[in-house]
């Protein structure tokens, strides 16, 4: 066994049971679409698969810098944009600082109740409370306006809403389609399921998984790996079991063949060990070019009236930062290559935070921890200055000496003021401290 294949096995039985300590704690055929190929699992079948790329979410002690084509998991989510559309969108990565997830942590407020005397136990709940305040807007975020009592919402990926899933996107080659995978020299991606619906004009609609849920999956493969190292070296054989746990069953079926139980199957698994060099010669799916958090030019094309009802609930200014962002996109080059919805996106060529205009220097402001008894947030000079809306992004403020230490409401992308370097919201139009003008503001 290789030093790294022995790392791989550690640190997977390692992550196995951080898994299970945290959970304690918490209580067919051929098909092709948005010109990727994909293959799925099927209810109460088992498939045999070679995984390719590195096993990423196995965090080594000293990681390998990650290839594009390794597996990576997203945040998917299938919501109605401003004309009632249902489109893909993958998230941002940063659930804290990145403007859409600041959004929708904004609708998804919650407070702690507490309630000592409940008889389960619980001692309390979390409240929703945009639920009952706002219930339109809240219901739109929560499953895109559908009733609870819709299929969709019930079975499918729309009744996650704007939160979306987490799901596994991974190249893979399928034994039982070798003859796709010599004739194309290509690998392709795995699906949870892929169901094809004939229409009485014989036309055909195709409804493929984008992946796969990564919960159940990705605990499943942690768990092999931590027996069996590297999965480089082996087939792997995945049963979806149509249960909730296991959802997965996986065995390294190229070391136990007998433990797949169609018997059919068992010829083509691959020998153990590495792949051979025809396999390892094929192209691979650049997935962080096609799974990359989708383009904020697409969330305004689509979703720009959604902003602004969120803006016109709040007095925020989501819709004017998304606008900017847009704006800067399209002035590096980024190119919006899914402005139709599919779930393919341009390559981000930014960072979540917005970047450096004029002479403002990108910043990240850090909470700053201020009781509202000592709050100075009125002696900011341009205070009366400000716009209510602008007023309300102040979480705290702290004057020390000639300073002013200031933490902003969900930690929006800042800038340095070029005069003072107080950091400031990228759509402020001037200094809270200095009053200096901001000409690269964020255009309304």
């Amino acid at each position: 066994m290789s030093t790294l294949d022995g790392e791989y096995m550690l640190a997977a039985r390692k992550a196995e049971a951080d898994a299970l300590e945290r959970g304690s704690r918490r209580g067919g055929a051929t098909f092709v679409y948005d010109n990727l190929q994909w293959f799925g699992l099927e209810p109460q079948k088992t498939k045999i698969f070679r995984f390719v790329g590195k096993p990423t979410f196995i965090q080594l002690s000293n990681p390998k810098p990650r290839d594009p084509w390794d597996p990576k998991t997203i945040t998917l989510s299938f919501i109605a944009d401003d004309k009632g559309k249902f489109r893909y969108m993958i998230l941002p990565e940063d659930t804290n600082n990145s403007l859409i997830w600041r959004v929708i942590n904004r609708v998804f407020e919650k407070k702690w109740v507490n309630t000592p005397n409940d008889p389960d136990g619980k001692k309390g709940y979390w409240d929703f409370f945009n639920k009952a305040k706002h219930n339109e807007l809240f219901s739109l975020f929560e499953r895109s306006g559908l009733p609870a009592s819709d299929n969709r919402v019930k079975l499918g990926l729309e009744g996650y809403g704007w939160e979306g899933k987490e799901m596994f996107i991974a190249n893979i080659i399928d034994r039982e389609h070798m003859a796709w995978h010599k004739e194309n020299k290509h690998t392709a991606l795995l699906s949870r399921n892929i169901n094809v619906r004939k229409n009485d004009d014989g036309t055909e609609d195709l409804f493929i998984d984008k992946g796969v849920p990564a919960y159940g999956i990705i605990g499943a493969l942690t768990h092999l790996i931590g027996d069996e190292d590297d999965w480089k070296n082996y087939d792997i054989s995945i049963e979806r079991t149509g249960k909730t746990n296991p959802a997965y069953i996986v065995e390294a079926a190229s070391r136990y063949p007998k433990k797949v139980r169609e018997e059919a199957l068992r010829g083509l698994i691959g020998a153990d060990g590495p792949m051979t060099e025809e396999e390892m010669s094929w192209e691979k799916y650049n997935i962080d070019k096609y799974f990359g958090p989708s383009s904020y030019q697409k969330w305004e094309n689509l979703f720009i009236k959604t902003f602004e009802k969120v803006d016109a609930t709040f007095g925020t200014e989501y819709a004017k930062e998304l606008r900017y962002l847009s704006e800067k996109e399209k002035s590096e080059g980024v190119i919006d290559e899914d402005n139709e919805g599919s779930t393919t996106s341009a390559p981000r060529a930014v960072v979540e935070q917005a970047p450096a205009v004029s002479t403002r220097r990108v910043v990240i402001s850090e909470p700053v921890e201020v009781s509202s008894s000592s709050d100075d947030r009125e002696l900011l000079p341009t205070w009366a200055k400000l716009k209510t809306s602008e007023k309300q992004y102040f979480s705290s403020v702290k004057k020390n000496g000639d300073k002013f230490i200031i933490s902003y409401v969900g930690n929006p992308n800042t800038e340095s003021c070029p005069r003072c370097e107080t950091p400031a919201p990228i759509f402020f139009a001037r200094c809270p401290v200095c009053d200096a003008e901001f000409d690269d503001s964020i255009p309304f």
